[in-house]
Parts: C-alpha cells; sequence; structure tokens
C-alpha cells in the first residue's frame, strides 16, 4: 500500500509557536538582513545601507530598522551580538558574500 505524504508546515528555530515543542522560555528571534551600497563614503572606506526586520514568531513581536555600516559592518556586528538571532536570513549574492564573514 502506497501512503500519500504531503508537507504541511516547515519548523526552524525561530518560527516554532507551539508551547509543547519550545525547551525553553529563551527569544526566538528570526533576523533578515538587506545590503545596499550607497555613494555618500570614500573610495578608502566605503559605506553600506544595512535594512534589517527581527521577528520573534514565539511572542508576534516585529521590529524594522536601516543604518548606514562602515566596511567592517561593525553596527551590523553589535546588532548580532545584542539580539543573538536563531536565524539569519540574507539575499544571496556573490558580490556581497563578506557580508557575514
Amino acid at each position: 500500500t502506497v501512503c500519500q505524504r504531503e508537507m504541511v508546515k516547515i519548523l526552524t528555530k525561530a518560527t516554532i509557536t507551539e508551547e509543547e515543542l519550545l525547551p525553553d522560555f529563551r527569544s526566538r528571534m528570526l533576523l533578515a538582513i538587506k545590503e545596499l551600497p550607497i555613494m555618500n563614503g570614500t573610495e578608502d572606506s566605503p559605506n553600506t545601507m544595512i535594512g534589517v526586520a527581527l521577528v520573534d514568531a514565539s511572542i508576534g513581536q516585529v521590529g524594522f530598522g536601516e543604518f548606514v555600516d562602515d566596511e567592517r559592518r561593525s553596527r551590523l556586528e553589535t546588532l548580532l551580538a545584542r539580539y543573538r538571532p536563531q536565524e539569519v536570513l540574507v539575499e544571496q549574492d556573490e558580490s556581497r558574500s563578506e557580508l557575514l564573514s
């Protein structure tokens, strides 16, 4: 007998909302990042506009923001250290592979 199956849900660390599946009460933050080069930096020190969306599906919290960052991504690094997201989504772009390196 063949059993028909279909996918009904995708669960990841940052998208679990069912209390019985949550091992503890820590935040389940998901961070999405969009990077755009901007022209107001110098050639020696180019700047980048960073757009972010933070989502904690377990408590229904959403936040958005944008900021100008330096070539070392120091403000982005600070944001990652502060919120410690369970997952990070970044647009796949070979020319910007240094974003999270």
